[in-house]
């Protein structure tokens, strides 16, 4: 793994691109930064489960599509985590795009004091990542571009986490 930038290894989940394996080339997976010492925690979890909770929010500052990953479900360390996307970034339509046709999805978990890596898993791709994006592609074709910054902080401010993972399709 390269060193991730300060940005790249704040506390959160998101997607990311690396290669693993030459063979099969650069791959889209989930990469959640977790703080100590509950990182080193989510390495006993056996068997890991991870759930998509995928949506689209309105706010008064423009759509935001959202997942809200579910981390170790159904155990101790269980954890809700989102992940904000701006519908109206080529890039991001392309990163949702090739993580939904990957037949599987890794997820990374790293330590962010030291950037170990202390769990990955290669999911099958069940996770339905392509109504997300076919929502995101219908949504921008209907809206005005978004501040993103200003919609996500609005939805940090008064969404609460179950109210997304509720209004998930």
């Amino acid at each position: 793994m390269p060193t991730l930038t300060d940005e790249q290894s704040r506390y959160g989940c998101g997607f990311s691109r690396t290669t693993f394996d030459a063979e099969v080339g650069e791959e889209t997976y989930v990469l959640f930064c977790e703080d100590p010492p509950y990182a080193k925690a989510l390495s006993g979890i056996q068997p890991m489960t991870l759930i998509a909770h995928k949506g689209i929010a309105a706010t008064p500052h423009g759509l935001v599509a959202y997942v809200v990953w579910q981390i170790a479900a159904g155990s101790v360390q269980e954890s809700f985590v989102e992940t904000f996307l701006n519908p109206f970034q080529i890039g991001t339509l392309q990163l949702v795009s090739d993580a939904a046709n990957q037949t599987h999805l890794k997820f990374m978990a790293l330590d962010r004091s030291d950037q170990s890596v202390v769990t990955m898993i290669d999911f099958e791709n069940t996770f339905e990542l392509d109504q997300l994006l076919f929502h995101m592609v219908m949504n921008i074709g209907h809206a005005k571009p978004t501040d993103f910054a200003a919609a996500t902080a609005h939805i940090m401010a008064n969404v609460p986490l179950e109210q997304l993972v509720e209004g998930a399709i």
